[in-house]
């Protein structure tokens, strides 16, 4: 539970971070009670990248500054130590229930390395070989966990795609493939939530699920906030229908 309450202090110090870099980013803030290290006031301060540093010195965050302090490559160590974090979790449980948590963190992993190859190929025009090699961040903590998932994943957005195109006309945008990926993962963590009552599974599968909701809720907000029209706003809500 605490491994998943720390991917959101994850995305508060990603906040700091671009603060701390001058990048104009949405401030979303997100309140984890008793368990964050991180207060929302920080905000209200023009902390240095060095006073961020002082600030995790001995948490589970304290490796973050070791190497190359540039803003990309802080973020890309963030989200390893936070993915590391959650297999180190998987690791300390029993086995059978460790096995299932890992098979979450690989489909996630899976769906977030496809979304990826697609925006960096139609927003940036990078080749395969260079995307490959992005990717080693996430092949280097799991190994070959995610390679399965990634076979499922992208057979089942290669049917999608067709269909889309078909009804469209036209090739899909980055936006809506990321859309259909979540999706994809939505209706795969419904269906790992009734696998076994009487493991890891259920309350695993719920702790994302009522993230996908809090998602959902910020998103709804959003859409508010900038007077976007309800069906718009709609079509962004990742659910079962």
């Amino acid at each position: 539970f605490i491994a998943f309450l720390r991917r959101y202090e994850a995305r508060n110090l990603k906040l700091l971070l671009a603060k701390a870099f001058d990048r104009e980013v949405a401030e979303q803030w997100y309140d984890i009670g008793r368990f964050a290290l991180l207060d929302r006031g920080l905000l209200e301060e023009n902390l240095a990248p060095k006073t961020i540093e002082r600030m995790l010195a001995g948490t589970w965050l304290d490796g973050l500054f070791k190497g190359s302090a540039s803003y990309n490559h802080l973020l890309i160590r963030l989200d390893r130590l936070t993915t590391a974090h959650i297999l180190d979790c998987a690791s300390s449980l029993d086995p059978a229930d460790g096995t299932f948590l890992r098979e979450i963190i690989f489909m996630r992993a899976a769906v977030s390395m496809t979304a990826w190859k697609w925006r960096l190929s139609i927003n940036y025009g990078w080749k395969d070989d260079k995307i490959n090699a992005y990717g080693t961040v996430i092949r280097d903590l799991m190994g070959d966990g995610p390679a399965p998932f990634i076979i499922t994943v992208e057979k089942d957005l290669e049917r999608e795609l067709e269909d889309l195109k078909k009804q469209t006309g036209s090739d899909p945008g980055a936006g809506d493939i990321e859309y259909h990926l979540e999706q994809y993962y939505y209706r795969w963590i419904r269906h790992v939530f009734y696998r076994d009552f009487h493991s890891i599974c259920c309350v695993a599968a719920y702790l994302w699920l009522l993230g996908r909701q809090i998602q959902n809720m910020f998103t709804i907000f959003e859409g508010l906030r900038f007077r976007l029209p309800h069906e718009a706003i709609l079509e962004r809500i990742v659910s079962e229908t």
